[in-house]
């Protein structure tokens, strides 16, 4: 009989290992939600909104922003305003998906600042920053609402916020209310009865029943066992535990070395979804650290997903009523170096990878905690996108200081002529007989917008004033004289106005369509016809005539090979798409979009391909009835892992671009055919998906050895 036992606790145990190693990620609330807040952050960094921020200056992101102005302050309601940053009174960006930029200019250098989700900012100088509670709740993956501050890499920076000098070299995320811990699945990096150091938190979580349909008063959830001193990220205070799930369960906390009980810190009853919260005083004499309980109810209940948070230490606030006296603020060192400091009080140096929080008192900071290790916001996608990638905040004004620079065909460059007196050169290289285009658009002030285009002899080849209308400059079809550096110079026309203004660079055309008048058709002359017998007439084939435009559309795409993971997790679909031009006329350089259709929605992704990077590739022309091929890959987040997505093709699309003129398409007799059929298609799935992002990697998550408890700073 006990021979018999254990061989079926083993192959249970089995059965368990290959469900999980084989199933699909649970579907539970806000897990895919970080795809819309990051497709609004990039809407809100581009050319034509924010992408370029005067210093002193905040810009309008998108629509998500409650913004109080003080009074003479300008216009502030639109994606890609601007005003000053002292001129604000206070800033409220909405959940999930609101977005506000500044660029701040500090006594140690500029900072670049995204403010984003549910946070609500004043500010108290140039760069100094009241920040208030914003709630708490997590806006999608281990992500807080808050912001984030960047400087240039290698430059310093400084800002304060609620009275806590930040200094830095790199990048620091500010939050408020509380510290995300945990946000997944409990299943990744289950304790299987032992101690898991691999766990994503403290020793990881265990189930009786897999985590769902346990029977009746059986642990659907037990553990980790947390304490200060095994896992320096667990501090003494109040903490909230959410579970995203199905059914009735009784969920509370317990140290059951001291107490023997499953609830000796409160339990209550739900129906999921819910939360609860519990106040942990610390490791007691005798104790395991505490340990999460929840508990079946009801038949076929079940839990798919746990968020963890530190609210703070002031244990009032897991009580029905929060304090509102004692917040807590954390700030995260995600690359380079962060230190914080009250006032002129000693600096705290934060290690990457590593947080401070800091308690406030009625707003006031009174103590900075030693450095623990950010384990709940180390694999958020929003900042990771923000912290590391290109089109994130490191594009936010990116190149030199001051106006011109290098200039890339089919990019729209934003920029800002300061004084009627001044220009922006911009350089770019030519070969003689190519044909080129830019155009130069006024965005705002007295500008009148004038183009000089400077060959490499120095002497000018082409100038325009008012050839796009509303005295906006457009050199069309322009053939090169010469090979080598040209310069195109933007200037206001005779010295007059300044302000900002768009320029594009384009090989080919850029065409403004003109009316043109209806000709009256000349009337035939008649004559009485000659009786005839009747005669049957021999039935014609009417042909479909061509469209005197160009009309593009992806007659094509295909599977080029089989989806593969990259290391950091993410998904490459290679793909061969061919694009035809139905009409008449020559479809001159555009670009094609990739969309990808997931449970949690539809979004534009990267697509590498003819050897060009970023998000779109470009196609210089096709002719009437001819076709283009591309080649390449679209790339999909780490977290679409498993899934099974639709993916299509646009020609000639806008994505992107959405605040630019009409110019980013081609004329076409239909605008609404340049979509693909869509392929579905199944991604994989790696057995252990890593969860450390680029650049953290270097730090354990949770293997530490017993330290002291942190001796806080404390300012009287």
């Amino acid at each position: 009989m006990k021979r018999y036992l254990i061989f079926l606790a083993l192959a249970m145990m089995a059965a368990v290992l290959t469900i999980l190693l084989a199933r699909e990620s649970p579907v539970f609330a806000g897990e895919d939600s970080c795809d819309p807040i990051i497709a609004s952050l990039h809407a809100a960094i581009q050319t034509n909104t924010c992408q370029q921020v005067a210093t002193g200056y905040a810009c309008y992101g998108n629509q998500e922003i409650d913004a109080r102005l003080r009074s003479g302050a300008g216009p502030f309601s639109q994606p890609g305003q601007a005003v000053e940053v002292i001129k604000l009174r206070r800033l409220n960006t909405l959940p999930d998906t609101g977005a506000a930029l500044m660029y701040v200019n500090s006594p140690d250098g500029e900072v670049k600042i995204i403010v984003f989700g549910n946070t609500d900012l004043s500010p108290d100088g140039p760069s100094a920053f009241t920040m208030r509670k914003t709630g708490g709740a997590i806006l999608c993956e281990k992500t807080p609402s808050g912001m984030m501050v960047q400087t240039d890499s290698g430059k310093p920076g400084r800002v304060m916020v609620n009275g806590v000098r930040i200094d830095l070299e790199s990048t620091a995320f500010i939050s408020m209310d509380s510290v995300v811990l945990f946000d997944q699945d409990p299943r990744i990096g289950r304790r299987f009865g032992s101690p898991n150091p691999n766990a994503a938190l403290c020793s990881g979580f265990d189930s009786e029943c897999n985590f769902g349909n346990c029977p009746n008063n059986y642990r659907l959830v037990w553990g980790p066992f947390c304490d200060e001193k095994r896992y320096p990220y667990i501090q003494p205070g109040a903490y909230r535990v959410t579970l995203e799930g199905v059914g009735t369960v009784q969920a509370g906390a317990t140290d059951w070395g001291i107490s023997m009980s499953h609830f000796a810190f409160g339990q209550q009853v739900m129906n999921l979804p819910g939360s609860f919260t519990f106040c942990w005083e610390g490791l007691q004499p005798g104790g395991y650290g505490f340990e999460t309980v929840v508990k079946s109810r009801s038949p076929g209940a079940r839990i798919d997903h746990m968020t963890v948070e530190y609210l703070g230490p002031d244990c009032a606030m897991s009580g029905a009523e929060a304090s509102s006296r004692t917040t807590t603020m954390t700030v995260t060192n995600l690359e380079g170096k962060v230190a914080v400091a009250i006032g002129d009080g000693p600096r705290q140096p934060i290690p990457v990878g590593y947080q401070s929080r800091i308690t406030l008192v009625d707003g006031e900071p009174v103590a900075i905690g030693e450095p623990v290790p950010a384990v709940g916001l180390r694999e958020s996608p929003v900042l990771n996108w923000l912290t590391f990638d290109e089109r994130g905040l490191p594009w936010v004004n990116e190149g030199e200081g001051g106006c011109g620079g290098d200039l890339a065909f089919g990019v729209t460059v934003v920029d800002e002529i300061p004084s009627p007196y001044d220009s922006c050169a911009y350089t770019f290289r030519g070969k003689a007989g190519e044909i080129i285009s830019a155009e130069m658009d006024r965005l705002g002030g007295s500008l009148d917008p004038r183009l000089d285009l400077v060959a490499p002899d120095g002497r000018t080849e082409k100038s325009d004033d008012d050839s796009a209308g509303g005295k906006n400059s457009l050199i069309s079809g322009h053939r090169l004289r010469q090979s080598g550096q040209y310069t195109l110079v933007a200037r206001s026309n005779e010295e007059y106005g300044d302000g900002r203004f768009s320029l594009l660079l384009v090989r080919g055309f850029i065409e403004r369509e003109m009316p043109t008048a209806t000709p009256t058709p000349t009337p035939r002359p008649t004559s009485t016809p000659t009786r005839r017998p009747p005669r049957r007439p021999t039935p014609t084939q009417t042909p479909t005539p061509i469209p005197s435009k160009a009309d593009l559309i992806v007659s094509g795409i295909a599977l080029a090979g089989n989806p593969v993971l990259n290391k950091d997790g993410s998904i490459n679909v290679p793909l061969a798409v061919t694009i035809l031009n139905r009409g008449g006329r020559t479809a001159e350089r555009f670009k094609t979009a990739v969309w990808y259709r997931s449970r949690a929605g539809t979004y534009v992704a990267p697509f590498s391909a003819a050897g060009q990077g970023g998000w779109y590739p470009f196609v210089g022309s096709v002719a009437p009835g001819a076709r283009a091929s591309l080649r390449g890959a679209v790339t999909l987040p780490a977290y679409r892992q498993g899934e099974t997505v639709t993916i299509w093709a646009e020609a000639d699309s806008c994505s992107g671009e959405e605040f630019t003129r009409s110019y980013c398409r081609v004329d076409e007799s239909n605008e609404r055919n340049n979509g693909s059929r869509a392929l579905s298609v199944q991604l994989p799935q790696r057995r252990v998906i890593p969860i450390l992002p680029p650049r953290l990697d270097q730090l354990p998550l949770d293997v530490f050895s017993p330290t002291p408890t942190p001796t806080p700073i404390i300012v009287k």
